[in-house]
């Protein structure tokens, strides 16, 4: 807490934060909301890659639909990193709120393997390797 009462990086971290995990789970769950007519990657950024929601209703994975979401996974960290950056120095309490985004970069490694394909790769963690991430994230703040 700063000398005025305001939380050192607070909202900016929290904002970070849930664009973050916002990113992450459009990611994780594309090929359930495209099965169920439902598209929630940006506009802008299928347009640049030249898809449309069709493309994506059509669970056939093509490179722009693939360079579409490289794009969304290029966002996801980019936030993460200002997360992170915000929450350098912040007192030990409010890093426990932030506990999630240890599972994001495991997620977003899952999409960068040989042979991603977004309507048939799941990308749910397995039990074992969500706690093993959110283990370490209590470490890496100090959560002891």
């Amino acid at each position: 807490v700063l000398a005025d009462g305001a939380e050192a990086g607070g909202a900016d971290a929290a904002g970070h934060a849930g664009v973050t995990l916002g990113l992450t789970h459009i990611l994780r769950r594309f090929a359930w909301d495209a099965s169920r007519g439902r598209v929630y990657v940006p506009g802008d950024i299928l347009a640049r890659h030249g898809v449309n929601a069709a493309d994506c209703l059509s669970r056939e994975t093509r490179p722009a639909l693939l360079a579409a979401l490289a794009d969304m996974r290029a966002l996801a960290r980019g936030h993460l990193a200002k997360a992170r950056t915000h929450l350098t120095g912040a007192p030990i309490a409010p890093r426990a709120a932030y506990l999630a985004l240890a599972l994001v970069e495991p997620t977003l490694r899952l999409t960068e393997k040989p042979g991603y394909d977004p309507f048939r790769t799941p990308l749910d963690l397995p039990q074992w390797r969500r706690q093993w991430a959110l283990w370490r994230g209590k470490q890496m703040v100090a959560l002891r």
